[in-house]
């Protein structure tokens, strides 16, 4: 028996499908109806099958700075029986991403999952095609032992010229980061097993544009299609990993009607291909525990080949890159007291907000004159200049 994995969660883009600021609050709801799915499933049942992955920290930290206590208990609760999973990458990046504040971001995630009762050690990246190899140092540093990508290949190639595949990447000083180099991040979707999310983005067979078959029998067909396609390429795994969205958006939150198609699914085929929903962290504690010496080791850069926002806004980039400078200047000059200043932390989740992989919104090329695509376009340019804005203040105070 084969199994499918799916890792339900929403990915996340600030911006492109609505206003950032309005994209951090969705986050927000989506982990309170992930919440509500599974306390109602724990009610009728002694375990919940349903399990969320939030995708990154920066959904968390908003979760725990805008939720009630009582949802902050639950998610603590959930995450450490493990129906919620997270990762510890705070967002998105694009290479712009600085050193320093790169670290300091991603050790507020694993600060925060040290209080756990559970070992929590992974992270997953969707939509970005590649990292500097820095990257994975940074990402050892800061107590993470797993990546995930979901690399969007419209633009770009997947390293190796493979998905579906896992690799150790080894850092400068011999440290291994264990990596799944996995599907695009709504693959799951166009296997068709989310209820009412089905699409064709990147399966091009008979049904394409077919709102009438079942939605088992596509699943079925697409499902087996796909194993016997890996199976003829070498794949040597009886288990293939996927990522699902409630509905097919980025931003998109989740559905609970998943579980009764999963039994049906199981009910009918499982016998041969069993699908169970997983989090990130326990899928990796699956492939450690099952294959870590079959897997290969691979060093150096892997490359961004897409990150086209960042040569987009010129302007605006030149003035995140002039703040980075300044960042660097206050630091030495303040003697290590920037760190406590809150000018400082502003600084440095503008320039975060900056770096992050979103660059305008949904309709900015087929579309230009939409008012939202120059409302996304100013809020992100926003970033560069408050950042800029906090660090001069900072410096222009407190380092003469």
């Amino acid at each position: 028996m084969k199994t499918l994995y799916v890792i339900n969660h929403s990915h996340t883009d600030i911006g492109y499908t609505a206003r950032q600021e309005e994209i951090e609050m969705y986050h927000v709801d989506f982990i309170k109806q992930a919440i509500d799915i599974i306390e109602d499933e724990l009610l009728h049942h002694e375990k919940s099958p349903f399990v969320w992955t939030c995708e990154n920290y920066w959904q968390v930290e908003n979760f725990m700075k805008h939720a009630s206590e009582s949802y902050k208990e639950k998610f603590k609760q959930y995450l450490e029986l493990g129906n919620i999973d997270m990762s510890l990458n705070y967002l998105n990046m694009t290479e712009l991403v600085d050193e320093q504040v790169l670290n300091h971001t991603l050790k507020r995630g694993q600060k925060f999952v040290e209080q756990m009762n559970r070992q929590i050690n992974s992270a997953m990246t969707a939509d970005i095609n590649g990292f500097s190899w820095s990257y994975c140092s940074a990402l050892l540093n800061n107590g993470v032992q797993n990546l995930f990508t979901c690399i969007h290949a419209h633009h770009g190639l997947y390293p190796l010229y493979k998905n579906q595949m896992p690799f150790w990447w080894e850092d400068q000083t011999g440290r291994k980061l264990l990596v799944w180099n996995g599907e695009h991040y709504h693959f799951g979707n166009e296997l068709y097993i989310m209820p009412d999310a089905q699409s064709s983005y990147q399966i091009q067979d008979e049904y394409n544009g077919d709102v009438s078959t079942p939605q088992l029998e596509v699943a079925h067909k697409r499902i087996n299609r796909y194993f016997s396609d890996l199976e003829k390429r070498g794949y040597p795994y009886d288990f293939a990993p996927v990522m699902i969205s409630g509905f097919i958006s980025d931003n998109a939150g989740p559905n609970e009607k998943i579980l009764e198609s999963i039994d049906n699914w199981n009910e009918l085929y499982g016998d041969q291909i069993n699908i169970q929903m997983v989090g990130l962290n326990s899928f990796f504690e699956i492939v450690r525990n099952q294959y870590s010496d079959q897997i290969p080791t691979y060093s150096g850069d892997w490359n961004d080949w897409w990150a086209d926002g960042v040569g987009s806004t010129p302007a605006a980039t030149k003035i995140y890159r002039d703040a980075q400078r300044k960042y660097h200047l206050a630091e030495l000059l303040a003697d290590n007291e920037s760190e406590n200043d809150n000018r400082f932390k502003e600084a440095e989740q503008n320039m975060m907000l900056y770096a992050e992989h979103t660059w305008g919104y949904s309709s900015s090329v087929s579309a230009p004159w939409n008012t939202m695509v120059n409302e996304l376009e100013y809020r992100k340019s926003g970033y560069a200049t408050q950042a800029s804005q906090k660090i001069n203040s900072f410096v222009d105070d407190d380092c003469r």
